[in-house]
């Protein structure tokens, strides 16, 4: 039993390493794609589009967003729940446990932000002011993610012990 224990903390320790390293990439893509701008609205994707980096800049976003968050729903909490002896579920019931530990600040801002995740990999918003309140709210949940894997680290403290 211990054995088992231990390849699975291992396993949430490999993928935890993993999502850092994804969120390095999310961070540095986000800056690549918004630079300074504090307030995305309509006027400035128009005045965006007229570059033709900014698509190439705006996918990887949406890739990079939606593979992070895909890791820690998918694989990272489930492992987590594993290493700690808890059940799993469906996503909604891992989010609530882990809401339970807060270890997530907010289960609704998690269901919220896959619906995100769906529209921006799988649809092309063609009205600015759509795709600008898109990616405010992908700014607004990437920083979600951000904290959310801090609180993880955090926890392995515990398991590491």
């Amino acid at each position: 039993m211990a054995i088992e224990t231990t390849v699975r903390s291992a396993r949430f320790f490999r993928l935890l390493i993993l999502c850092q390293k994804q969120a390095e990439r999310l961070r540095g893509t986000t800056e690549r794609l918004l630079g300074e701008c504090n307030e995305i609205d309509g006027p400035w994707i128009s005045d965006c589009l007229g570059d033709p980096n900014f698509d190439d800049r705006l996918e990887s976003f949406g890739a990079k967003f939606s593979r992070l968050q895909d890791m820690i729903c998918d694989k990272l909490i489930p492992a987590f729940l594993q290493a700690t002896g808890e059940k799993t579920g469906t996503l909604l019931d891992n989010l609530n446990r882990l809401e339970k530990f807060e270890l997530v600040d907010n289960v609704e801002d998690w269901i919220e932000a896959r619906g995100l995740r769906n529209r921006l990999v799988h649809e092309y918003i063609e009205d600015p002011q759509l795709l600008a309140d898109a990616l405010t709210e992908a700014r607004r949940f990437s920083a979600v993610l951000f904290s959310t894997l801090g609180k993880f680290v955090t926890a392995t403290e515990n398991l590491a012990r």
